[in-house]
């Protein structure tokens, strides 16, 4: 399962418009072992509010190209994915999608964010001083994605 998730946080020229995320089977499955650990800290920490790990399996997009159009990404989403993701929503993308080197925005510092109800990504952008932060993602998806239950 392939997800792309709107950003926030990098309202500066050279920011992410997106983040791709790809949730393989066997990714959801390791975060949903992480939280368990995150449930139990929750459980015995009273000011407990979320867990980071270095992770790299972000794919921070920049949607625009040498004119300044945001042509992939729209031909990518659809008119109706470009919505949903500019209202917040995590838009599920075909398995085989491959975004183009061009559009990949290069990037330091991934962190995976984990509290007790959703994940999130951050990441600085390279040879930048700001972080730009992915919309969160509920563990319900990663709950579809791992084959533990069907899509609502």
């Amino acid at each position: 399962m392939k997800l792309m998730l709107c950003v926030s946080g990098g309202d500066h020229e050279g920011s992410a418009d997106a983040v791709m995320i790809d949730l393989t089977e066997e990714y959801a499955r390791d975060l949903l072992r992480r939280r368990q650990l995150i449930q139990q800290l929750d459980a015995c920490a009273e000011h407990f509010y979320e867990a980071k790990f270095w992770d790299a399996s972000s794919y921070w997009i920049g949607g625009w190209d040498a004119n300044g159009s945001y042509e992939w990404l729209e031909e990518t989403l659809g008119e109706e994915g470009m919505r949903s993701l500019e209202a917040g929503n995590v838009v599920e993308l075909p398995d085989d999608l491959e975004v183009p080197e061009n559009f990949v925005q290069r990037t330091e510092c991934e962190l995976l964010h984990m509290s007790t109800d959703h994940i999130r990504f951050t990441s600085y952008p390279k040879h930048c001083d700001y972080t730009q932060e992915s919309a969160p993602i509920p563990y319900g998806i990663l709950e579809e994605a791992a084959g533990y239950r069907q899509a609502a």
